[in-house]
């Protein structure tokens, strides 16, 4: 099993962009439940946090429901 928490196996995650941007994006929702209480406003924001030259942020943005339902499933 291979860990791709946020700060973990920073060498697989330098090598793989998509998989680092999706392990930012994962730890962003996680601080923002805890900050926000709630999971669904939390994956609101999440994406909104993300700098502007990640390659997932427009897709994350372009289908926010589909990407809310099934963080939230």
């Amino acid at each position: 099993m291979i860990n791709i928490n946020y700060g973990r196996n920073k060498e697989l995650l330098d090598a793989c962009k998509p998989l680092s941007e999706y392990s930012r994006f994962v730890n962003e929702v996680v601080k923002n439940q805890e900050a926000r209480d709630e999971l669904g406003r939390a994956i609101d924001a999440a994406p909104d946090a993300m700098p502007d030259d990640f390659e997932l942020k427009e897709f994350l943005l372009d289908n926010r429901a589909e990407v809310k339902q099934m963080c939230i499933t």
